[in-house]
């Protein structure tokens, strides 16, 4: 073996040293904190002293506590409670995906809707039902599996109807139902 071979066998070998980094200790692999060993704020005594806004305000301001908004961490969008305010308004659905729940598969939408004042609102929409999230597959399947901004200028259609579920006393009960559906009305 030659000199210059023994000298490479001898570098690869050789082991490599790193520095090492101060990791917090909080740190989970994954990269998230363990938010559970994270100091807290206040005493016991301090959360039992704040009886109003105004205690809590003056308490942060004399022990410099960090506040923040929690609209600063999220997107801006609200759930909307209830999908009949958009029946015939103007929205676009921005953005979508297919979920699985409790009640099996439904889709959440992100909706720009346009309100009677001339400003928008920013909502999630989710819908289980054989209506929305039936449309969204089909609209989805034929994009090529791709979502899309897909504008709704008539909103939404109500259809209400009458139904039979499972009853442990009778075997059904009727009960009233809604669907929705996006509009496809020109």
């Amino acid at each position: 073996m030659s000199s210059q071979n023994a000298n490479k066998s001898q570098v690869a070998s050789a082991p490599i040293e790193e520095p090492v980094a101060e990791v917090d200790p909080r740190y989970q692999p994954g990269g998230s904190l363990d938010t559970t060993k994270a100091p807290r704020l206040w005493t016991e005594d301090e959360l039992a002293s704040m009886d109003s806004i105004d205690d809590l305000k003056r308490m942060v301001a004399e022990k410099g506590v960090t506040t923040a908004s929690i609209t600063s961490f999220g997107n801006g969008y609200a759930v909307l409670e209830d999908k009949a305010v958009l029946v015939k308004r103007h929205f676009y659905i921005v953005d979508w995906r297919f979920n699985t729940g409790d009640m099996g598969e439904f889709v959440t939408m992100q909706v720009l809707a346009e309100t009677t004042e001339g400003t928008t609102e920013k909502l999630i929409v989710n819908d289980g039902s054989t209506g929305i999230r039936d449309q969204l597959h089909r609209i989805q399947n034929a994009n090529g599996g791709q979502t899309c901004v897909l504008d709704v200028p008539r909103g939404l259609v109500k259809s209400d109807y009458k139904t039979f579920i499972p009853d442990g006393k009778s075997g059904e009960k009727e009960i009233s139902a809604t669907t929705y559906y996006l509009s496809t009305a020109r």
